[in-house]
């Protein structure tokens, strides 16, 4: 069977049409990174290169706040206390309770492309150091698999790589910070060598950023990097005086230009007939 392979200015089209009807707003929007504040009241939206401040939704939220996610399918964007699982509104910041985990402690969360939430314990409560399944309807955790590293536990997903989570934990202190890639069917974990500049604090945050291929990520010092899925970090810009626990892109904006974006770049494994 012989593929017909479509002209550029057709695969733009299609591209913008698509884009279009799934009502894709500016480019700026699909960047918008959300942050928390660890242990404090402000939700605010940051500049995704720099981690500087761009905009404060709230600062009136009240809780022990650590990670934060958005999902792809809903855009409901999620948050952890460690205790409970809350969603929190877009507009005003508003924080609605879900549920409890259950005797778990949730440190950091994050969704698959179809809309599962992922959530890691730390080192309190019962299964610490291991990923749970969230049940996003009453906030029930159930343990799926034990991580590597005794401390500051991150996770995020790639949704270019559907059955691999990445989770970035240190194992003596900050100075001994591992990086692995996670099948998530298994547990089976692949560890990434670590290689650039060093993470100076605890590693909060973990994130991926859809848009340039890569994560970004807080320690507890208010620093901000960049890390590549091959392990190099780089630290970005100056600190920032405010320390973010949790970081989420919006999803839903950032998939659709993704997927025009597959087609403008002349990337040939990224055309699909659907959107990712």
């Amino acid at each position: 069977m012989v593929r017909t392979v479509p002209s550029w200015l057709a695969i733009a089209a299609a591209a913008l049409a698509v884009a279009a009807a799934i009502g894709t707003p500016s480019r700026a929007v699909g960047e918008t990174l959300y942050a928390l504040e660890l242990g404090g009241s402000d939700f605010r939206i940051i500049d995704r290169l720099t981690g500087t401040d761009v905009a404060t939704i709230s600062s009136v939220l009240f809780g022990s706040w650590r990670g934060i996610a958005m999902s792809p399918t809903s855009g409901v964007m999620y948050a952890t206390d460690k205790e409970s699982l809350y969603r929190l509104d877009l507009t005003t910041g508003v924080e609605t309770e879900i549920g409890l985990f259950g005797s778990v402690l949730i440190r950091d969360l994050t969704l698959d492309r179809e809309g599962l939430l992922y959530g890691v314990s730390g080192s309190l409560g019962s299964d610490p150091h291991s990923l749970h399944l969230i049940d996003t309807s009453v906030g029930a955790a159930a343990a799926l698999f034990p991580l590597s590293g005794v401390g500051g536990h991150a996770i995020a997903y790639d949704p270019a790589e559907p059955e691999t989570l990445y989770h970035l934990a240190f194992e003596a202190g900050p100075s001994a910070t591992i990086f692995e890639s996670v099948d998530l069917s298994s547990g089976a974990a692949t560890p990434i060598p670590l290689s650039g500049d060093s993470i100076q604090g605890v590693p909060l945050g973990l994130v991926y950023d859809s848009i340039d291929g890569l994560f970004r990520l807080f320690d507890d010092d208010g620093f901000y990097y960049t890390l590549m899925r091959n392990g190099v970090i780089t630290a970005v810009g100056t600190q920032n005086a405010t320390v973010y626990f949790g970081l989420a892109f919006d999803q839903l904006t950032t998939r659709g230009l993704l997927f025009a974006d597959g087609f403008e770049s002349g990337d040939t494994s990224a055309w699909s007939t659907t959107v990712p």
